[in-house]
């Protein structure tokens, strides 16, 4: 009688094949390790974010941000800086809530931002939140607003 050594071949190559999987889902991330959405809708970098038309001097709603860690690390923002606003109009937005210093795996932190004018017409700057992650240290949007006139009282 002639013993066949296929089922252990195939159960050999079966366990190759799972362990390889294993160790490309666990070693390689596709993207970004932040996932960033505003009332449970994902932002995009290439969104543009609006704020209503807020009169100059007065503050808007605030837009609330929330930031989810999807990477396979722990992730920690800036003590200062974590989230900033620049370019353009940046002083025309004001950060209302920062987000705290630590966002470990799958966690989530939020902040906010509104529109504050000083002058009239539009405005946009943009918002990064900064982390220390090194192939993506930084994840942007923008953000825009128009400013009208006070309304009389």
């Amino acid at each position: 009688m002639r013993r066949s050594h296929r089922p252990a071949t195939v159960r050999a190559a079966a366990i190759a094949a799972i362990l390889l999987c294993s160790a490309m889902s666990l070693s390689a991330q596709s993207g970004p390790p932040l996932e960033v959405t505003m009332h449970g809708t994902r932002v995009d970098p290439l969104d543009q974010l609006r704020f209503p038309d807020t009169a100059v001097g007065r503050t808007s709603p605030e837009f609330e941000f929330t930031v989810r860690n999807v990477g396979l690390s722990d992730l920690t923002l800036p003590k200062q800086g974590g989230v900033t606003i620049s370019d353009g109009d940046g002083a025309s937005f004001v950060i209302t809530q920062a987000p705290p210093t630590e966002l470990p795996i799958q966690g989530r932190v939020r902040f906010s931002v509104a529109f504050k004018p000083a002058s009239f017409g539009e405005a946009s700057a943009t918002v990064t939140i900064h982390v220390d992650s090194p192939d993506y240290p930084t994840f942007s949007f923008e953000v825009a607003g128009n400013a009208i006139a006070p309304s009389a009282q």
